[in-house]
């Protein structure tokens, strides 16, 4: 026994994507091994395994699950050619059996739980309402003894008809969750209209400094870019959501920069299609899933990150501006918050294909302009989102919740 209390992760999501790098920054924290004893519990599917693989310090135990994966069922019916009833009468058929699916998540989650005996158990959830197995570890949490610390990374969207099954299992996370926390005010005030606001913790989401292992020139020759030209990175996964269509349009606007576009995802194989369409496929470089992102942003001259909804804190622009890289985003949730108009970036309204472009151009005739916003986007990281602030705030609230001292803090408030 190491004498420190047990602390459970608890992640659930198809890909390892931006939320569960936040878990990955808490599990790479010296400070966390020294004040608890902690374990990764997720669902266990082959590309999440491979983002832990990558991303979550190899001494830490973890437990993947076997839980229904009922997307990978569906997508297989699409991948085969099935007609779109069919795949419509799968969906409806598994949203029939979630209350079912849920129970069962509840069950499983709750054994592995009892297992390490966790004293706190912090879910991480995407938006909410987000997986069903986040809410499902939330209510195996208490039901295993745990208190319960729930962080929610994008905003809460508003109840839609068809999800008559979250007026049951709100009530039910409200009761088991002793925290909520978010990144974000504009986050936070979204998720109070489900839940009370008076056990909502607000941290906002850190990185650590990017640590380029090449050089620049030497990652522009693989990418087949000359060293003068002008070229922004865009990493993020493909979805509707991250706004690729609106780059396509703005590109085809001005003509004046480059893009490498790094992530994968659903929609890729469309935009590349559209990219062909649009002749831009000479000025795109679509490069996937990489390891070596920070190389590549390094060797960019700037981050575009087009979201157009269901956006809060993207990551991707706290390792811009630690790389002291400026930003051309949208006025979009948490955004203005962290990239200020005209002094770390520059902001347009989201789905403005003309102002993205405009804004892009004016960035790629003007280096003066991108090393001074560049500049001051890294003296805003370094006081407001190093991972290291961020992990500090979370053992902190950990120390509050597992001690039953929690108070509820002022709404808005950072803790």
């Amino acid at each position: 026994m190491s004498g420190r209390p047990p602390l459970a992760f608890y992640s659930d999501s198809s890909v390892f994507g931006g939320a569960d790098l936040i878990v990955a920054r808490l599990l790479s924290d010296e400070r966390l091994g020294k004040s608890w004893d902690p374990r990764f519990f997720f669902r266990g599917n082959p590309a999440f395994l491979e983002g832990t693989d990558a991303r979550v310090p190899s001494s830490v135990e973890r437990a993947a699950l076997a839980l229904p994966e009922r997307l990978d069922w569906i997508e297989a019916l699409e991948s085969r050619g099935a007609v779109k009833p069919v795949v419509l009468a799968a969906k409806l058929f598994f949203r029939l059996l979630e209350p079912a699916i849920f129970a069962y998540e509840v069950v499983r989650i709750a054994a592995a739980l009892r297992r390490f005996g966790p004293a706190l158990v912090h879910v991480n959830n995407g938006g909410y309402p987000g997986a069903l197995g986040c809410r499902a570890a939330a209510v195996a949490a208490r039901v295993a003894g745990a208190r319960v610390v729930f962080a929610v990374h994008n905003q809460a969207s508003p109840r839609r008809p068809w999800e008559l099954l979250d007026a049951l299992i709100d009530p039910l996370v409200a009761r088991c969750v002793d925290s909520f926390v978010t990144a974000s005010p504009v986050s936070q005030a979204a998720l109070a209209r489900r839940f009370d606001r008076r056990r909502m913790a607000l941290i906002p989401d850190g990185v650590p400094t990017p640590a380029p292992k090449r050089s620049r020139r030497d990652v522009r020759a693989e990418l087949g870019l000359g060293n003068d030209e002008t070229v922004f990175a865009m990493t993020a996964f493909f979805e509707p959501r991250k706004g690729h269509a609106v780059l396509l349009a703005a590109m085809s606007r001005a003509a004046a920069f480059s893009v490498v576009l790094v992530g994968d995802g659903p929609e890729r194989a469309a935009v590349e299609r559209a990219a062909k369409g649009a002749g831009l496929e000479k000025r795109l470089r679509f490069l996937g899933y990489r390891r070596d992102a920070a190389d590549i942003l390094a060797a960019c001259d700037g981050l575009v990150m087009p979201s157009i909804h269901s956006e809060d804190m993207p990551l991707a622009i706290l390792d811009a501006m630690a790389l002291a890289k400026p930003v051309v985003s949208t006025r979009l949730a948490a955004i203005p918050s962290v990239v200020e108009h005209e002094k770390t970036g520059l902001l347009t309204d989201p789905g403005d294909a003309p102002a993205l472009a405009a804004a892009l151009e004016r960035l790629a005739g003007d280096a003066g302009l991108r090393g001074r916003l560049g500049e001051a986007g890294r003296v805003k990281y370094l006081k407001e989102f190093d991972a290291a602030i961020m992990c500090g705030r979370y053992l902190d609230l950990y120390a509050r919740v597992s001690s039953n001292r929690e108070q509820p803090p002022e709404f808005g408030r950072i803790v």
